[in-house]
């Protein structure tokens, strides 16, 4: 499956746009969710839209599901681990 853009979130605290694409899923297959489990990146534009750079995330360290700008950084939810009981991790990423 090619890459597509999966979400806008708009953060009010910086001004500033993340574009959340989902790259090229390599191993996709019908059987397998092809949406879920792929590699992603984060565009980050400011206000006038200009592009201010480009972060790749592996879909084995964070999910692009929960994204959530707060005053004090980005939280990013933590990529789902065999053992976690069903529980949910983030990790706030500082903005500078």
């Amino acid at each position: 499956i090619n890459g597509v853009i999966y979400n806008v979130v708009y953060d009010k605290y910086r001004s500033l746009y993340y574009i959340i694409a989902l790259l090229p899923n390599l191993d996709f297959h019908y059987i397998n969710n092809p949406t879920i489990e792929r590699d992603w990146s984060l565009i980050v534009l400011d206000k006038d839209f200009k592009n201010l750079g480009e972060f790749l995330f592996s879909k084995s360290d964070y999910s692009f599901l929960n994204i959530l700008p707060l005053k004090e950084g980005i939280l990013f939810q933590n990529a789902y681990k065999q053992n976690d009981n069903e529980k949910t991790f983030f990790t706030l990423f500082e903005v500078l």
